[in-house]
């Protein structure tokens, strides 16, 4: 029994150093606005800018879940919250230091993405 105390004990000393370490800063991506191009194609493009930025494991991104339940119960939808107010009333919600917004449009064959990062505290463009 005293064993089992101390590694249960060691178990949770490890698991708060490594949160503590973890120093990457936290980050929510709302979905894109569309301009001239379809729902479905920005929803696509989104989420690859999600997973794409998830993979880099700069940053700690929240769940689009968690994003989508946040706004659902203030009565948002992603779709409405391009304003950079709304993004950092999100991001104050969700406890994320970083909000990314932006909007994809089509150039030709080419689409184009604007995407900004700010300070949910400052409002300050990273």
């Amino acid at each position: 029994v005293k064993n089992t105390i101390t590694y249960i004990f060691l178990i949770f000393l490890i698991v708060a150093t490594v949160q503590a370490q973890d120093a990457r800063p936290t980050v929510a991506i709302l979905d894109f606005e569309g301009q001239g191009i379809s729902v479905q194609e920005v929803q696509t493009l989104t989420e690859r800018m999600r997973s794409e930025i998830g993979a880099t494991n700069a940053v700690r991104l929240i769940e689009r879940k968690a994003i989508e339940s946040i706004m659902a119960e203030q009565g948002l939808a992603q779709s409405g919250c391009v304003s950079d107010e709304c993004a950092a009333e999100v991001g104050q919600l969700l406890g994320v230091q970083f909000m990314i917004n932006g909007s994809i449009g089509k150039l030709g064959d080419s689409y184009t993405i604007d995407v900004k990062m700010f300070s949910v505290e400052t409002g300050a463009t990273e």
